[in-house]
């Protein structure tokens, strides 16, 4: 058996709530941790182990309900990016995802979230009924604009990432086991 340590965060008000999404930052030692039924990201200092004060999360006027169901921290960027059980994918920087600007076209519950390591761009994967040809986004950051909608799979795609130096994105398939392996230069330049 591993050795390990295990933290219990507050309840809050949530009755039924559940650690749905993680995020480690190493250089600032501290574990960022989304819950499904809180608006707020807990934060957790590695070195004591204590939850410290967490980083309230802004509701959007139409936004049906609030938690989190993907963190992503861009450390070289000082950037946490999450996306909330409403669809709004909120990016601003470490401490201040309350003054966070919300990407506009997120499309309902995402199934994929990623982020450059440098914030330039995020990735974010939008949901597709079956048998329908899905896509990702590719947004940028800094303006909070859409470069570039990429055709997936049928039915979407389930999971995102992005190589640590920010060359390659990989998209899995929701109804196969199928990977679409991309260049990151390739998709900013514009050309295919």
């Amino acid at each position: 058996m591993t050795t390990g340590k295990t933290v219990t965060l507050k309840r809050g008000q949530a009755r039924r709530s559940h650690v749905t999404a993680l995020a480690i930052d190493s250089r600032m030692r501290k574990l960022f941790c989304g819950i499904n039924s809180l608006p707020e990201v807990r934060v957790v200092d590695l070195d004591t182990w204590n939850e410290q004060q967490p980083i309230p999360v802004t509701k959007a006027p139409d936004s049906f309900t609030l938690g989190t169901d993907h963190l992503v921290l861009s450390s070289v960027a000082n950037l946490l990016v999450s996306c909330g059980t409403d669809g709004i994918v909120r990016v601003g920087r470490l401490n201040e995802l309350a003054e966070a600007t919300a990407l506009n076209d997120a499309e309902g519950r995402l199934k994929g979230l990623a982020v450059a390591p440098n914030g330039g761009y995020a990735i974010t994967a939008p949901p597709c009924e079956p048998n329908t040809l899905g896509h990702a986004i590719l947004w940028d950051l800094k303006t909070k604009e859409v470069l570039k909608r990429v055709k997936t799979f049928r039915g979407g795609c389930w999971a995102i990432t992005v190589s640590p130096d920010g060359e390659w994105l990989a998209l899995g398939s929701r109804e196969a086991n199928e990977v679409l392996l991309l260049r990151a230069s390739t998709l900013l330049s514009g050309k295919e």
